[in-house]
């Protein structure tokens, strides 16, 4: 996929948003007009715009509300409704946290203020490639891992705590140390799996097995795919990692000229960097 039609199909998801509103939607319906993959679509959404699709869609929604105490005599009851809040009292307490208002008071006091205009994504130039990320293509064999898994969010960058904490907490616990049918214990493996609409998604911390058993007990299991890894070795603490993250996704990956394949990103952590691999339909 080249980079115009990047930008074109996630402009297309952003019109969809717009032009829906007032209405009830899914976050899938809005990845469909850009991408198959709802996961891929948080992901490049949240690392280009520094918003969670969710975060944005209320922001929109709000701003028009907004405007709409402003410039109408329509009640504060319809207005909630329209923005597709459940009851005027937490179209409210949403209002007041990105007013600093109510909506009673801001139709009085009629405030200067800042709306959330829609986004319009544009190519400007190619970014320059962080000097501790270093990025090469090579095709692994299908692996199963096994390990122990969390929820986190991407609302807020919760993920961004959430995830250190759960894998000291795997790695001081000891919660591995018993898996069955471990082929590698030193190699550490942490994968991104089931991304909601509620934009939740799983972390799982684990390592290389030969097999499923029959009884799971307590641990979970993926199957990484025989394809073709973009691979992106990472110098530095998390921190930098996170940081990594929005270059691929929110850098990379529309320029590249390359398209993601189904699969799941992992990365493996070694003493001194940290390998992120995204999963790629190859070019060969």
């Amino acid at each position: 996929m080249n980079k115009a039609e990047y930008y074109l199909r996630l402009n297309k998801a952003i019109d969809f948003i717009e032009a829906n509103l007032d209405k009830t939607f899914s976050l899938s319906s809005v990845s469909k007009h850009a991408f198959s993959s709802l996961s891929h679509f948080h992901r490049i959404f949240y690392f280009m715009t520094g918003l969670t699709i969710k975060n944005y869609i209320r922001r929109r929604r709000l701003s028009n509300a907004g405007i709409q105490l402003l410039t109408t005599k329509r009640s504060i009851i319809d207005i909630s409704f329209e923005a597709q809040f459940d009851s005027p009292e937490s179209f409210n307490k949403a209002f007041k946290k990105m007013f600093h208002l109510s909506p009673r008071e801001f139709r009085k006091k009629r405030p200067e203020f800042q709306i959330m205009n829609k986004l319009e994504l544009q190519y400007n130039i190619h970014p320059k490639q962080p000097e501790n990320i270093l990025l090469d293509f090579v095709y692994l064999p299908s692996q199963i891992i096994g390990g122990v898994k969390t929820r986190t969010t991407l609302e807020n960058g919760q993920q961004t705590y959430d995830i250190p904490i759960f894998f000291e907490k795997v790695i001081q616990d000891k919660l591995l140390l018993y898996m069955p049918n471990v082929i590698d214990n030193k190699k550490l493996f942490g994968i991104y799996s089931d991304m909601s609409d509620e934009e939740e998604f799983d972390y799982t911390v684990g390592l290389l097995v030969e097999n499923t058993p029959a009884v799971k007990e307590k641990y979970v299991y993926h199957i990484l795919p025989a394809t073709e890894y973009a691979r992106f070795s990472v110098q530095g603490n998390a921190r930098e990692l996170e940081n990594a993250w929005r270059y691929i996704y929110g850098c990379w990956m529309p320029i590249s000229g390359r398209s993601r394949q189904k699969g799941l990103d992992f990365e493996i952590y070694y003493s001194d960097k940290t390998d992120v691999y995204i999963p790629m339909i190859s070019q060969r």
